[in-house]
């Protein structure tokens, strides 16, 4: 179970299991609920994790923290908030892992993360108070292995290189990502897509997953 400040967090969705550069098994996962109408009203920190699969009874200190920044640019004339994620040099000989808490009050990771070459995709979401609303928002999330900023620009549409992007219009559903485009279904029935830059990790050719889209 995971906990901040002793209060335990939720883990509803899939993690995803990596190789890690060292050859070490990675596990990530986010945490967070959203399945009753009480949860709307949660605002417990949620968080995201990638924890090393040999270790056991570790806690939030064998792990090297992340910290969220968030700031804006303007593109096309329009507003766009971004975030990055900092913290010193990951030493997988030191740390059992990693995480970063979520800033935003109420933010939360109910879907399973994606990994594509060195980058961890995965989308948050805050609900709005009226459970009947297609509001709320999303972050688009994009963390190097280490859970820093990726080293080269991950979003295509942004020439530096961000963690997170936020949708405008309401929340996202899981990304599908089919080569350099991420599609994911926006809660009021609308479709986002974003062109992303992936890269490939060394060794990895051909088919890597599949995923099915749902019309």
């Amino acid at each position: 179970t995971a906990r901040v400040d002793g209060a335990a967090q939720p883990i509803t969705s899939p993690p995803a299991v990596i190789r890690y550069p060292e050859r070490q098994t990675m596990v990530l996962f986010g945490t967070g609920k959203y399945l009753h109408q009480g949860d709307i009203a949660d605002s417990t920190v949620q968080s995201f994790y990638g924890i090393f699969d040999k270790h056991a009874g570790i806690t939030r200190s064998d792990l090297a923290r992340r910290d969220l920044i968030r700031t804006s640019l303007s593109i096309d004339g329009n507003t766009q908030k971004v975030r990055t994620s900092n913290g010193d040099s990951f030493d997988a000989a030191k740390y059992a892992g990693w995480y970063v808490d979520l800033p935003a009050p109420g933010e939360r990771i109910v879907q399973a993360p994606q990994v594509r070459g060195r980058t961890v995709f995965v989308n948050t979401q805050t609900p709005d108070a009226d459970p009947c609303d297609n509001g709320g928002e999303s972050w688009l999330m994009a963390f190097g292995l280490d859970g820093t900023t990726p080293d080269q620009p991950v979003w295509a549409k942004l020439e530096d290189s961000f963690v997170g992007i936020q949708v405008r219009g309401g929340k996202v559903s899981e990304a599908s990502i089919i080569g350099s485009d991420a599609f994911m279904p926006r809660w009021d029935g609308k479709l986002w897509k974003e062109r992303v830059e992936t890269g490939r990790a060394q060794g990895q050719l051909g088919r890597q997953s599949w995923q099915e889209l749902y019309e």
